[in-house]
């Protein structure tokens, strides 16, 4: 009995990150419609992106919260974003690509389940790049200075939202099946020996 309800608490685990994965996409290509929208419909359409892209941060901290020291790592993948929050412009290819590849990697290194912990960083992306944006705001209007201007972005910032995630999970991915043909390479040759 304690085996099967493993087994459903792993599948209803797997369903739950599976729809983090998807909900994560969905707002990736949300934001690039709302991006390169405009007035009314656009915060519209932007508020229904942060809307999914939250449902897909907590889908995927549902999914991990099993495995061990899953708040360690949690804590490094708010880390990597934080870094990158500050390090990459979400307007920017050149550095949201690299940037969101190599945070993914790195937590692919460190986690049992690879591309969801990849797909962390950019779920957790949006939160935190929030939280650096408006705690400055903050204390500079209370320090009577002025809110930044915002400017138009350019052509292509449409698609680095989508870029970020898909980038920061194909690393992920990567460093997995790495990680899984070396370990059946040792499984190979122990056994010839």
């Amino acid at each position: 009995m304690r085996a099967f309800r493993q087994h459903l608490a792993s599948v209803g685990t797997e369903r739950t990150t599976r729809f983090g994965a998807a909900a994560l996409i969905v707002a990736g290509m949300v934001v690039a419609l709302a991006i390169v929208t405009d007035g009314a419909v656009s915060r519209g359409i932007n508020g229904i992106g942060a809307l999914v892209w939250m449902a897909s941060l907590a889908a995927l901290l549902l999914g991990v919260r099993d495995e061990t020291r899953w708040r360690t790592k949690l804590g490094l993948a708010a880390l990597v974003t934080l870094v990158l929050s500050f390090g990459v412009e979400p307007t920017n290819i050149a550095t949201a690509v690299p940037g969101f590849a190599i945070g993914g990697a790195a937590m692919a290194l460190v986690a049992r389940r690879p591309v969801v912990w990849a797909l962390l960083v950019p779920a957790l992306w949006l939160p935190i790049h929030l939280l650096t944006a408006v705690v400055p705001a903050i204390i500079g209007a209370a320090s009577g200075g002025q809110a930044s201007v915002r400017t138009d972005p350019p052509p292509t910032a449409a698609v680095v939202p989508l870029l970020m995630i898909v980038s920061a999970g194909a690393a992920g991915w990567l460093v997995g099946t790495i990680r899984e043909r070396q370990g059946s390479r040792r499984g190979v040759s122990s056994r010839s020996v």
